[in-house]
């Protein structure tokens, strides 16, 4: 064989056997260098940025690997920051092989102050930071302090991030990972723009979809391991940044394969949550937030406190929140157990506790945002809108539940105040949210504390309003505590407590306001209480304790009490107003002590001015009050049905209506009832059955005290079956009437009865005895069951009209129990006493007492031989011509005449209430004597006896001195 070619064939062989060799030692190498157990720092590494140089060659071995940091230790990082990730890293991290990096020991945190001199910013490719996890897994970091370099006091050289969680590439995204028990603080003037997923400013923390080197370049992932998924960020504190904790992710579309999920910013827990402080405050620009995100699945965001200004820190001066959970389509969310308060330092931008644009585009999806606690403070607002929290997003199932919100300060400034906006779900659950002590300092806008715009079904249970002021409100504006908008189909309010709300005289406050949404209403069981004025001025508040616009509404056991304006001069005070909609029922409120001073305001229980069927039943209404009132019209009305819609057929059965207003003013009238009357029966038709009107105001000047008034003098649309009512307006005269159309008062039920005959024909006058006029007792407007009453069984069964006010089984239904021979009039049914069936003719005896007084006295006159029986009701009248017309007196046995000038000729009219015949006394005169004393002389005189009888006098054995 030629030793040449031998020769070249064993080098060849040796070059073979020396790479496989070469290639043998290398991967036995590699592979036995894994780092895994425990390492320290110093001992194993003097510094965190060797260990990584290592752990980036090396990777990690089976079992994972720990590196504890000595507490206490410092370090700068180097420049560009620490960087965890590698392909070795990649493939070698895992559940079962993870990488702990922690404090141990006691005492301060391991501390890691950035590089000096940063180059980036928030828009750039590249950015500055202390720490970047890089597509890595399973990942731990715990107990270490990221912190800003004293030496950056400008931009750019300050930090974008102090730790961040990216991505290797749309493939290779960080999942799993851990961020605990940190410390970040960076430079709150980094306020400059973002870009793209960046966002801007200084960030705590923050996981992004980028990679390092195109932070402002949004990933489009293509599998699922590209996405960030699974990360933890659990008790850290975060102070001094533009945005606490950053978390943007790839925005997917459905079925959302490659979008984050399940990613969690503080855990389930308080011992899990993050303390964001003091940030934004660098610019007045660009917003700052304590948690913002975009287009995370299945998100949580918990136990965290957040606190732009604790006094550490600068109020912001551009738009601020505290938690934005921005985009994410169609994505379940969990916002709960927050503590955020904010103060804004700007003008005009934005204010927002919480504010969800999550969740669009409904899928079955639900978010979550329940027991958070805000407290807002804006006192330099000039037109800002503020909101506590706000839903932009349209999801399927929004739930706000169980949060406090308050004022921290003033909230100032003209613009939109919304505390609670669920925005347009399908279905928008706002229940048992408490928000109380807002001082809105602005000159106009509207206040609202919770609204709905256009869900489909909106429930709103269980919530407290409380302390509410707008104090410095010189134009139109208002405060609506619950108010729903535009078209939701289903709302229901019930068990509210609504109390404690205060405007200038100028405003509007509505406990419960539904403005043009068609659908079923239903507003149960609330309490609305305590409206007040703040101050005086010249427009006269209007309060409405439930104010409902469209709709088929039912408005039931709602307690509506102490609605109180002052000064002004109009304003309009209603319990419930319902202006429109279809069918409705208005049935068990009890509502008393509404009052306005204005000298030209309207006070009305129950105002009605719309819907086709409506049925008003049960109801309790008193102690309505107008002290300075003075105008031709009713200042003061218990009822008032002011409907004109075509073919609209109103019921009212079984109410008890009390009134006892006086007024100071000139004129001053009211009515227990007003119905809008009609010469056609089609429109606002009424049916007035079972009710007790009782109206015992004061009248003044040309005004009238009417138990029932109507707008016209036809009787046309007022129907039929009208019966069984008792009406009381006080002792019949020209200003006390139990009828008024406008043109003519009855003055007497039976004129009246005569009128509307044969409507009311067993309709009974009465000054009930209640138990209670007391609207804090549970027996107000109450009837007395000591006392014989009119109101006792003289109703009649309404079929499906079975309880009272209370609940009670109404006489006639299977359940009822009591001693009753037909249901009671009014609200309240009773076991009382009932008058007595008097039958016939009653006597009307004689009246007896001094036939003659002198000039200025007057004497006491009685009447005898009447019948005296259960059922029996007087009616004193007296004319200065004989055989009248008759003025009404009292209504007892006997009758002051009170001091007279001229003759006067009396009879009383004695009735049977039972059989509605009546009987009147002959006529009875007291004749005047005009000349009480007829002559004096210095010792003599003839005089005028009180009975009018004249009488001469003589001095004698006097003595004469000088």
């Amino acid at each position: 064989m030629n030793s040449s070619i031998y020769s070249e064939n064993q080098k060849n062989l040796s070059s073979k056997l020396f790479k496989l060799v070469a290639l043998f030692i290398f991967i036995t190498t590699t592979l036995s260098a894994q780092l895994t157990g425990t390492k320290n720092i110093p001992g194993d590494y003097a510094d965190l940025a060797t260990a990584i140089t290592d752990l980036n060659t090396q990777g990690v071995g089976a079992g994972g690997l720990t590196i504890n940091i000595q507490a206490g230790h410092t370090e700068t990082a180097p420049n560009g920051g620490f960087s965890i990730g590698s392909a070795n890293l990649y493939s070698s991290l895992s559940a079962a092989n993870p990488l702990i990096i922690q404090k141990n020991g006691s005492g301060q945190n391991p501390t890691f102050t950035s590089f000096t001199g940063g180059t980036g910013t928030s828009g750039s490719a590249v950015q500055d930071g202390i720490l970047k996890l890089v597509g890595v897994d399973y990942v731990t970091i715990d107990g270490l302090s990221f912190i800003e370099n004293a030496l950056n006091t400008t931009n750019p050289a300050t930090m974008e991030f102090g730790v961040s969680i990216c991505k290797a590439s749309a493939t290779n995204g960080a999942q799993f990972n851990t961020i605990k028990n940190c410390i970040v603080t960076l430079n709150r003037i980094n306020n400059a723009n973002g870009s793209g997923p960046s966002v801007d400013g200084s960030r705590g923390i923050e996981i992004i979809n980028a990679i390092p080197t195109a932070a402002g370049t949004a990933l489009t992932i293509t599998s699922a391991s590209g996405t960030n998924s699974n990360n933890k960020i659990y008790s850290n504190t975060i102070e001094n940044c533009n945005i606490g904790i950053s978390v943007i992710g790839f925005a997917d579309v459905t079925p959302f394969a490659y979008a984050d999920r399940n990613n969690d910013i503080g855990g389930n827990s308080s011992l899990t949550g993050n303390t964001i402080l003091n940030f934004g405050g660098g610019g007045t620009t660009n917003p700052s937030a304590g948690i913002r995100t975009l287009a995370q699945q299945d998100f949580n965001v918990s136990y965290n406190t957040l606190n732009n200004n604790n006094g550490n820190g600068v109020n912001h001066g551009a738009t601020l929140r505290g938690i934005f959970n921005n985009t994410a389509t169609s994505a379940n969310a969990s916002i709960t157990y927050n503590t955020i308060t904010l103060t804004s330092g700007a003008t005009t931008s934005l204010l927002v506790g919480i504010d969800n644009a999550a969740g669009g585009t409904a899928a079955l999806n639900t978010i979550n945002i329940n027991n958070n606690t805000i407290s807002l403070s804006y006192p330099t607002s000039t037109s800002a809108t503020i909101n506590g929290i706000i839903n932009s997003a349209t999801t399927a199932t929004l739930n706000i539940n169980s949060n406090t919100i308050s004022g921290g300060g003033i909230l100032g400034g003209t613009g939109t105040l919304v505390l609670i906006e669920t925005g347009s779900p399908t279905t928008a659950n706002v229940n048992q949210n408490t928000i109380s002590n807002i001082d809105r300092n602005g000159t106009s806008g509207n206040l609202r504390l919770i609204k709905t715009t256009s869900p489909t079904n909106f429930v709103c249970n269980g919530n407290t309003i409380e302390n509410i002021t707008y104090s410095n409100l010189t134009s139109t504006g208002s405060i609506d505590a619950i108010y729903s908008l535009s078209s939701a189909v289903n709302v229901t309010a019930n068990n509210n407590i609504i109390r404690n709300l205060s405007t200038p005289t100028t405003g509007t406050i509505n406990g419960i306001r539904e403005n043009g949404i068609t659908g079923t209403k239903l507003f149960q069981n609330n309490t609305v209480s305590n409206f007040s004025t703040t101050s005086g001025g010249a427009g006269g508040a209007t309060f409405n304790g439930i104010f409902v616009t469209v709709g088929n509404i039912e408005v039931s056991g709602n307690n509506i009490n102490n609605l109180n304006s002052t000064g002004g001069t109009a304003g309009t005070i209603s319990g419930i107003q319902v202006s429109g909609g279809t069918t409705h029922v208005i049935f068990k409120n009890k509502i008393n002590n509404l009052s306005s001073s204005s000298t030209a305001p309207i006070v009305n229980g129950i105002l009605l001015s719309g819907g086709t069927t409506v049925t008003i039943y049960n109801n309790l209404i008193g102690k309505l009050f107008a002290p300075s009132a003075s105008a031709t019209t009713d200042a003061v009305r218990g009822l008032s049905l002011t409907s004109t819609t075509t073919t609209s057929n109103i019921k009212v059965y079984y109410n008890t209506i009390y009134l006892d207003a006086t007024s100071t003013g000139a004129n001053f009238n009211t009515s227990a009832l007003f119905h809008t009357g009609s010469a056609t029966a089609t429109t606002a038709n009424l049916e007035l059955r079972n009710n007790i009107l009782i109206n015992k105001s004061v009248a003044n000047g040309t005004g009238l005290t009417a138990a029932f008034r109507r707008g016209n003098i036809s009787t046309a649309n007022y129907n039929a079956n009208s019966n069984r009512n008792l009406y009381y307006a006080g002792v019949p005269s020209a200003s006390n009437v139990i009828y008024n159309d406008g043109t003519a008062s009855d003055q007497t039920l039976t004129l009246f009865k005569a009128r509307v005959a044969t409507r009311d024909d067993n309709s009974v006058t009465e000054d009930v005895p209640f138990v209670s006029l007391d609207g804090t007792q549970s027996t107000f407007l109450h009837v007395n069951t000591t006392t014989p009453t009119l109101a006792e069984s003289n109703g009649i069964s309404i079929a499906t009209f079975n309880t009272d006010f209370d609940g009670d089984f109404r006489q006639g239904d299977a359940s009822y129990t009591g001693t009753g021979t037909a249901p009671d009039i009014g609200a309240d049914e009773f076991e009382g006493i009932a008058v007595p069936v008097c039958s016939g003719t009653p006597t009307a005896g004689t009246i007896s007492g001094a036939s003659s007084v002198c000039t200025g006295l007057g004497t006491n006159l009685s009447l005898s031989g009447a019948t005296n029986a259960l059922g029996i009701s007087y009616q004193w009248a007296s004319s200065t011509v004989s055989g009248g017309p008759y003025n009404f007196l009292g209504t007892n046995s006997g009758q002051p005449t009170g001091n007279l000038t001229n003759t006067t000729y009396y009879v009383v009219t004695v009735t049977c209430a039972n059989s509605g015949l009546s009987a009147t006394t002959s006529e009875f005169t007291v004749a005047v004597n005009s000349n009480p004393v007829v002559s004096v002389t210095p010792s003599s005189g003839s005089y005028c006896l009180p009975n009018g009888t004249a009488v001469s006098l003589a001095a004698s054995g006097a003595s004469n001195y000088s």
